[in-house]
């Protein structure tokens, strides 16, 4: 069923590539075919036979399903399509269980009740819920989108080794810690049809994330032309063995991932200031990026330590700024901006250096002690000479 869903979004790239009618008229049949041979008239949703023989239903396909009708309904105008949506949502509503189980029997009784694998319970899901807010403005959505965000990156998510576990349980442990590279090929596939087509806001960390797949399945993919599909946890192979589902499917999520144009470009850090205020001095800087700036961070050493310090800037009236401890004394401080866009790509500025004056003293009670100690030695220095007289008086007398 995926692979058939997939199919029905490549002929419409196609389409929007080359305007060839005949891909449209291939993808209209293809939405046809799957629509009458797929869909349950009883319970609603799409479903097919599994690998055991049996109808079962996925979150994945009724969230692509939705994905390729609206597509289909952008490049026709035919509400049909667009119409249809809405029972794809719904089929999504019935499935949730604080996210989504692997598969489920057409009545929506959870048949595999282990969360796996992450194009199931997480991307599949985020593109129907996208489309969902887009098309509803549902808040209820909008609140599934969050929770399974926070699941992508709180389980599934390996924050050691980087990656997706494979398996989870019903309760969110992991089951099976190796990294299933059919599977991300797969998860970048949908990522891509979540920003081009769903109209998803981008988020930091999950891009963050999709970066290091890109990274890693490149890795993969340059050492061999046919790579395995599983790995252990620390992305070492578990067989030499090639897999061509496997390969396939990193290579359409690699080409769908790299056709969106993702930028490339880091954000620009200009106009670097430092201003002495009383006890603070603050730090502005301007960043700007072509898309948008993530994150802004000051680092900052003086000619009083070897360290560096980092604290985060905040973007007031367009301009980012941050406020540091003026020291008392005169100092020397060297400072440099880090800045990060939505998509990971991080821009380092050059060091600047500023000579800060220190925070004025009060010098009165210094004054005192220097004059006393003045009139001290005046003091000494004429008994001195008294005595030395005295003495020298003395021994002329003696003679």
């Amino acid at each position: 069923m995926f692979d058939l869903l997939n199919y029905l979004y490549g002929v419409m790239k196609l389409y929007e590539m080359t305007a060839n009618e005949t891909l449209l008229s291939i993808a209209k049949d293809l939405w046809n075919y799957i629509y009458n041979n797929f869909r349950d008239s009883t319970y609603g949703g799409l479903m097919a036979f599994w690998d055991f023989g049996d109808y079962v239903k996925s979150s994945t396909w009724q969230s692509v399903y939705a994905v390729d009708s609206f597509m289909l309904y952008q490049l026709t105008n035919n509400v049909t399509y667009r119409d249809y949506i809405s029972e794809c949502i719904r089929t999504l509503e019935k499935m949730w269980d604080n996210g989504f189980h692997n598969s489920y029997d057409p009545d929506f009784v959870i048949r595999n009740s282990n969360r796996f694998s992450t194009e199931i319970t997480i991307f599949g899901p985020l593109a129907g819920y996208s489309l969902g807010v887009l098309l509803t403005g549902n808040t209820t959505y909008s609140d599934r989108i969050l929770t399974l965000l926070y699941q992508e990156n709180e389980y599934f998510w390996d924050q050691n080794y980087g990656g997706y576990y494979y398996v989870l349980d019903p309760s969110f442990n992991v089951y099976d810690d190796r990294k299933n590279l059919h599977i991300h090929g797969f998860d970048l596939l949908l990522y891509s049809m979540l920003i081009t087509i769903c109209d998803f806001e981008l988020h930091a960390t999950l891009q963050e994330h999709i970066n290091y797949i890109v990274e890693k399945l490149c890795e993969k993919i340059n050492l061999t032309a046919v790579i395995p599909k599983m790995f252990y946890r620390d992305w070492s192979p578990t067989t030499t063995a090639a897999d061509v589902g496997a390969t396939l499917a990193v290579l359409s999520g690699l080409i769908s991932y790299r056709s969106m144009g993702i930028d490339g470009e880091p954000p620009i850090i200009s106009n670097v200031n430092l201003e002495e205020k009383d006890s603070k001095i603050l730090v502005t800087a301007n960043v700007t990026d072509n898309t948008a700036v993530d994150t802004v961070i000051l680092s900052y050493t003086t000619n009083t330590t070897s360290c560096w310090y980092n604290t985060t800037m905040t973007l007031i009236e367009e301009i980012y700024q941050a406020e540091i401890h003026r020291p008392a004394q005169p100092t020397i401080f060297v400072v440099k901006i880090f800045a990060c866009d939505i998509y990971g790509n991080w821009a380092v500025s050059e060091e600047y250096q500023f000579e800060i004056g220190g925070i004025e003293t009060q010098q009165t009670s210094t004054v005192y002690p220097t004059l006393f100690i003045g009139v001290g030695v005046a003091i000494g220095f004429v008994i001195g000479i008294v005595i030395a007289l005295i003495f020298l008086k003395r021994k002329k007398s003696l003679e």
